[in-house]
């Protein structure tokens, strides 16, 4: 055999191990699958959040994502929970869609291990896609594994990614606590196992009293209570000493419960019994303990002990869009960043945060057939939240896209204008207005300012506007250059503006409207006045005449000046 042979056939042999390695466990029969159908898992408290830190008596959620592959009706499905946990009781539960279509049955046994069959009545997997789900777990720690805090990885059969939790120390009880109680359910044998701490503050208590009440759905098992006294440490949480004192107190009894004359106490004491599930059905076994007493107010407390839950969902889509587009309730222009919830007709979340993009549009694929509706969980900026859903259905086998709209209104705006005289110092009153679009069409006409001088407009759309003075206050020119302004989006504060008006004539002390005859005396007036003011124009001496005796005034003193010192001179030198 030569060497290219065998090269060949030992990688037959690596890729023949490798797939019998990913290959799926035994089947018991031809229908039979394991773990294919799961997609993933997430481990939760049972309020659904997710911090991965818990106390070790807390209860967890084990969630399953699954998906149909190359299932039918028929196939079963197999898996093991992870052995960190355990269910306090088995379970059947059902899978449907929100339309009630039943797709899979759930058994899982107390000992974690869990079968699904598809039954799918309708057909469903044959005339829908992308068909998938969910189911849950609600289990405990198994305190053989989980026993104290620290870090513990959580494997899901080998298929599933492996996931890890932290258990932390346990917190400690209030040390004045004087009552607390708390129930383990086991659905299985129908038995609910009790626990009641009293007196933990181990404070003196005159003549006290335990009293239990049962809640529906449980009987009282007489002849299973037990009284220990104990010690609390208050150190840890836990108690040291434990003594069975139960033969040494009165106990009355009935189904419903107990109540037990403890006395004078001023130790600790941890009281266990059990009660009879009387209806399986129940999820939930409520129930109340009271601790009276002479020197303390009555305390009390009220419990729910709960089973080991299971359910799911199944969807799955025949893929029409649906598409709604967003616009603006004027202006019609498409409205980016509204944001909506989708939800099923009963008003539930299905998919939340859902945003307009830039053309408005939001596009949601893959629901099944139902009725859904739309609804706003905010507006875009500028605009009024619109809570009214926005209902739509999706028919069965649809392959037609849905498509619809929604408007929103914008926030209104408010514009002042004031008219003032050039100054500025006084409003006029009576001057009249027309508010226009940016474009010249009137919007409103008739616009006439009050005594404040004021025109005031509320309600405006989110746009740009002019205001033109069509008539002016009395003794003021009129003036129709548009006053502009926009009201912005999401604007909340009145705009203010001013308009300016220059006066015909000057202010007088006596009113500006005149009689004919009063103007026929002030055209004589003036005419009389500017005959006066050319009278003495024509008595003015001529261009240049001040100006030329001026000159010959200083050459005069210079000659005279010029001739006293010749003058000085002569006698000079005659006297030489």
């Amino acid at each position: 055999m030569n060497k290219l042979m065998k090269f060949f056939i030992v990688i037959f042999m690596i890729t023949n191990i490798f797939s019998n390695s990913y290959s799926v466990k035994a089947e018991t029969s031809s229908n039979v699958k394991n773990l294919s159908m799961l997609d993933n898992v997430n481990i939760t408290h049972e309020d659904g959040s997710d911090k991965n830190q818990w106390y070790i008596w807390e209860r967890v959620n084990l969630n399953y994502e699954w998906s149909i592959k190359d299932h039918k009706k028929g196939d079963i499905e197999e898996f093991d929970l992870p052995k960190e946990f355990q269910l306090e009781n088995s379970l059947d539960f059902n899978i449907k869609t929100n339309e009630g279509v039943l797709i899979q049955k759930v058994h899982a046994d107390k000992n974690g291990h869990v079968k699904v069959e598809i039954v799918d009545t309708t057909n469903y997997i044959e005339t829908h896609e992308n068909i998938h789900g969910n189911m849950y777990f609600t289990v405990k720690f198994n305190k053989d594994i989980i026993n104290e805090p620290g870090k513990y990885p959580i494997s899901f059969d080998g298929k599933i990614s492996a996931k890890s939790i932290e258990i932390i120390p346990e917190y400690l009880p209030n040390e004045d606590e004087k009552i607390y109680k708390w129930g383990t359910v086991n659905k299985d044998d129908s038995i609910i196992k009790w626990v009641i701490r009293v007196n933990y503050a181990q404070d003196k208590i005159n003549n006290s009293v335990v009293r239990e009440e049962l809640g529906e759905g449980q009987n009282y098992i007489k002849g299973s209570l037990k009284i220990s006294q104990v010690t609390f440490n208050h150190n840890t949480g836990d108690y040291d000493e434990s003594i069975d004192v139960t033969d040494k107190f009165n106990i009355n009894e009935n189904d419903r419960g107990f109540d037990i004359d403890l006395g004078n106490i001023n130790k600790g004491y941890i009281i266990k019994f059990n009660s009879k599930i009387t209806n399986s059905n129940l999820a939930v076994f409520p129930n109340i303990v009271r601790l009276e007493g002479d020197n303390i107010e009555n305390n009390y407390i009220k419990v729910n002990a709960k089973s080991s839950e299971g359910g799911g969902k199944a969807e799955g889509v025949n893929d029409p869009s649906v598409i709604l587009t967003k616009i603006d309730s004027y202006t019609k222009e498409v409205l980016e960043d509204a944001e909506f919830s989708l939800q099923n007709k009963m008003g539930i979340d299905i998919k939340t945060g859902l945003r307009t993009d830039e053309n408005g549009q939001i596009h949601i694929k893959g629901l099944a057939s139902g009725e859904y509706q739309f609804v706003e969980t905010k507006a875009p900026k500028g605009y009024k939240l619109d809570k009214t859903p926005i209902k739509f259905i999706i028919k069965d086998k649809q392959i037609e896209d849905i498509k619809i709209s929604k408007s929103n209104t914008p926030i209104l705006g408010n514009v002042m204008l004031t008219k003032m005289d050039n100054n500025g110092r006084n409003v006029l009153e009576g001057a009249e207005f027309s508010l226009q679009s940016k474009i010249g069409k009137d919007i409103k006409v008739g616009l006439k300012t009050d005594k404040n001088g004021q025109i005031s407009v509320k309600d405006l759309v989110p746009g740009e506007y002019q205001f033109v003075e069509t008539k002016a206050p009395k003794g003021y020119k009129l003036d129709k250059i548009p006053v502009k302004f926009t009201i912005k989006v999401g604007q909340t504060n009145t705009l203010n503006l001013i308009k300016y008006n220059e006066a015909l004539i000057k202010a007088q002390k006596n009113s500006l409207d005149y009689s004919d005859s009063d103007k026929t005396k002030l055209y004589n007036k003036s005419t009389q006045e500017k005959n006066k003011i050319m009278q003495s124009n024509s008595k003015l001496p001529r261009t240049g005449y001040s100006s030329n005796f001026i000159m010959l005034g200083i050459g005069l003193i210079l000659i005279s000046i010029l001739s006293i010192l010749l003058m000085k001179k002569e006698e000079l030198r005659a006297k030489k």
